[in-house]
């Protein structure tokens, strides 16, 4: 009996490493909790083999308390599954330990300012993970969604567990400054604008406007050729717009570039 129980513990410890391992690779929770019955044997036959061994040596009590111990055992390795799996169920968040290596790989990420609102939960063996990252607010729309995707792909690619990233691009901290709300859209800003300097002469020149909506407000920026400065100043020209758009109170700014 000795010499049985002794290569069950044996056999079934390898049945549970391996199993962990599959399970690990393929992130399945029921192969783990399959790996865990392979464990709970092992553990149970080493209480076997002192329940057998005690009463071999005279210790008829041993026996006894040999299958408590397994019962206990067993209680304590069904408990821990199930509190796992309804955490799974209820979208429970990854440990804090994990957590804090998420923000630490996409703060690593170049043009990332800042991060906020980071957000994990489990999803059956894997883990979905939200974030609003800020970024410089003047950068181009193709470089923050590059700097988006490379966040994302850095965060799947050194965090085993996380299948996906949704990752939101903020030009603020809109935990701290809300974002903007109820401003006229580009065609309706347009149309606003062009009624305020349509007695500017460089108007008609305007190659490029780009707004940034920031602060609650508008930047504007206008793009203009180099010719429009023969005859006037730069600065007579910024202030001719700013004066000229000053009526509409979405405006925070106007800047003028000139290539």
């Amino acid at each position: 009996a000795l010499v049985v129980a002794a290569v069950s513990i044996l056999s079934k410890e390898a049945l549970y490493r391996y199993t962990v391992f599959v399970a690990d690779r393929h992130r399945s929770p029921m192969l783990r909790a399959n790996a865990w019955h392979h464990r709970t044997d092992a553990m149970s036959s080493v209480l076997v083999l002192a329940g057998v061994g005690g009463s071999m040596a005279g210790i008829e009590s041993l026996d006894a308390v040999a299958a408590i111990g397994v019962g206990l055992m067993i209680a304590k390795i069904g408990w821990d599954l199930s509190w796992h799996s309804i955490r799974e169920l209820v979208d429970s968040s990854l440990e804090p330990e994990r957590v804090a290596a998420i923000r630490e790989a996409i703060l690593a990420v170049d043009g990332v300012v800042s991060l906020h609102i980071l957000r994990t939960r489990r999803m059956a063996g894997e883990a979905l993970v939200d974030v609003h990252i800020q970024v410089a607010p003047a950068i181009s729309v193709s470089e923050g969604h590059y700097i988006s995707e490379t966040v994302r792909l850095r965060v799947i690619e050194q965090i085993e567990e996380v299948a996906d990233v949704m990752v939101h691009i903020d030009p603020e901290n809109d935990e701290v400054a809300p974002p903007p709300a109820g401003l006229p859209l580009r065609h309706e800003l347009l149309a606003q604008l062009e009624a305020c300097w349509q007695d500017i002469p460089a108007a008609a020149r305007i190659e490029d406007v780009i707004l940034h909506y920031l602060e609650g407000r508008i930047r504007v920026e206008l793009i203009l050729p180099l010719e429009v400065l023969e005859g006037t100043k730069a600065d007579t020209l910024r202030a001719e717009f700013a004066s000229a758009v000053a009526s509409v109170r979405e405006v925070s700014s106007v800047q003028l570039y000139f290539r």
